[in-house]
C-alpha cells in the first residue's frame, strides 16, 4: 500500500521532467507537493490528495491545480483582472497530454477525470483544477 505522500512524489517526479515543465512555454513557477508558495505571481501546479484507500487494489483521487497569475485589462474604461484564459488552455493542455492515460512502474494507472476553471475565494486568482484518479494493482 501506498501513502499520499509516496503518490504526491511520485506524480511530482514524472511532471518535473514533462513539456509542462521543460517547454519554453511550460510553466513560469513550480509544480508543489500540498501548497503553493506564499505570495507567488508565476504560473504554478500544486499536487494535493482528497482521497486514497487501503484495498487491494489501490484507489485515489488528487487534485493538480494550475494557478496562472490574472491579466491586467480595461473594460468600459475600469481597470480590472481577468483569468488569463489563453495561459489556461496551453497549460491545461501540456499537463492533461502529460498525464492523460498514464501509467507509472506498470503498477500505477493514472487518467484525468475533470477539469475545471475555479476562482480562488477571498482572491482575485483563478486556478484550473484537474481532477486525477489513480488505481494501484499491486501483485505478491
Amino acid at each position: 500500500m501506498k501513502t499520499s505522500t509516496e503518490i504526491i512524489d511520485m506524480i511530482y517526479k514524472y511532471l518535473v521532467t514533462t513539456p509542462l515543465v521543460t517547454a519554453n512555454d511550460g510553466l513560469s513557477g513550480g509544480v508543489y507537493p500540498l501548497q503553493r508558495p506564499e505570495g507567488s505571481n508565476k504560473e504554478d501546479l500544486v499536487i494535493g490528495t482528497l482521497s486514497l484507500d487501503g484495498e487491494d487494489v489501490q484507489i485515489g483521487v488528487l487534485n493538480l491545480n494550475l494557478h496562472i497569475p490574472n491579466l491586467n485589462v480595461v473594460v468600459g474604461g475600469k481597470p480590472q483582472k481577468q483569468p488569463n484564459r489563453a495561459r489556461m488552455r496551453v497549460l491545461s493542455g501540456k499537463l492533461r497530454d502529460a498525464i492523460s492515460e498514464h501509467y507509472f512502474d506498470g503498477a500505477c494507472s493514472a487518467w484525468i477525470t475533470n477539469i475545471a476553471e475555479i476562482k480562488e475565494p477571498n482572491l482575485d486568482d483563478w486556478y484550473v483544477n484537474h481532477r486525477l484518479e489513480i488505481r494501484f494493482h499491486f501483485t505478491n
